[in-house]
């Protein structure tokens, strides 16, 4: 394959990336002439020591390749302003409805029951977080706990609200998180 159709095979901004690269130094450097004091004022949009226009210029300048969204269409990022409304506890950085039940103050692995699609639902439909993320900083996440949410949350999104409430996980109450190599039997996991 020769350059001219690699080369062709990319997007309108793709292929003049580096034109666009110097028109914004460009402009930077055309602002800052001619107005002396843009530096203040960027610097006024700061939050703590974080600069939002150059936090807001990055998000919009990485996101893309690491999502491998499309340049071309980015704009309908800005049309629609819906936004993505997630439940999270604030203690323990968890799904909000599975913070109780999963607390390190109050459970270990051995003592928090199992939980399927209901607990893990989020305001935004059809979106979930599980696995050990859906525990967020609490320690008591056990693979067979993941595999039970997956269960549950696929039968949900098959249309089987039936099978999506039915636990077909039983977790030994040893209170216990972790292999005790020494005595097998005194373990959850």
């Amino acid at each position: 394959m020769n350059n001219d159709s690699l080369t062709k095979q990319l997007s309108f901004l793709d292929r003049y990336l580096t034109l666009w690269i110097f028109v914004a130094m460009g402009i930077g450097v055309l602002l800052s002439v001619t107005m002396p004091n843009i530096g203040e004022a960027l610097e006024a949009m700061s939050i703590g020591t974080t600069s939002t226009p150059i936090a807001i210029g990055l998000i919009v300048m990485m996101y893309p390749p690491l999502a491998k969204v499309k340049y071309e269409e980015m704009w309908r990022v800005f049309k629609d302003w819906k936004v993505l409304r997630l439940s999270i506890d604030s203690a323990t950085e968890s799904v909000h409805a599975l913070a109780p039940l999963i607390d390190p103050n109050v459970h270990s692995c051995g003592t928090v029951r199992a939980h399927g699609e209901e607990i893990l639902r989020q305001p935004e439909k059809d979106f979930y977080i599980v696995g050990a993320k859906s525990y967020g900083r609490a320690p008591t996440f056990l693979m067979a706990t993941g595999y039970e949410q997956v269960r549950s949350i696929t039968a949900y999104l098959s249309d089987d609200e039936e099978a999506s409430k039915r636990v077909e996980l039983e977790l030994p109450e040893t209170g216990v998180c972790g292999i005790n190599l020494a005595d097998p039997s005194n373990s959850c996991c």
